[in-house]
């Protein structure tokens, strides 16, 4: 039997968390790339900043067009790219 261990933890120390909240944003029907390591300037999408980190983003599809997505931020989701409300072990940090 194979055992396969997901993280998000590359060499870099990252994920870097990008905010102790989702972001709630509107998206129009569309392809996306999420952002899975924290460094991207139009976060939570993907501007390829993760490039060399060890980390890929991830491609979701919105089918519709949406007024209120709560997209991951924290980055340490089990849910990607939705928030899980996992950025709650986190609200002490500062980041």
């Amino acid at each position: 039997m194979k055992i396969f261990v997901f993280t998000l933890l590359s060499d870099f120390g990252l994920p870097r968390i990008a905010d102790t909240k989702p972001a709630e944003i509107g998206m129009p029907k569309g392809d996306y790339l999420w952002c899975s390591c924290g460094l991207s300037a139009k976060d939570p999408i993907c501007d390829k900043a993760h490039k060399g980190t060890g980390l890929t983003p991830y491609f979701f599809e919105v089918t519709n067009d949406v007024e209120n997505l709560k997209l991951c931020m924290c980055k340490h989701t089990k849910t990607p790219p939705f928030c899980d409300g996992s950025h709650n072990r986190f609200l002490n940090e500062k980041l």
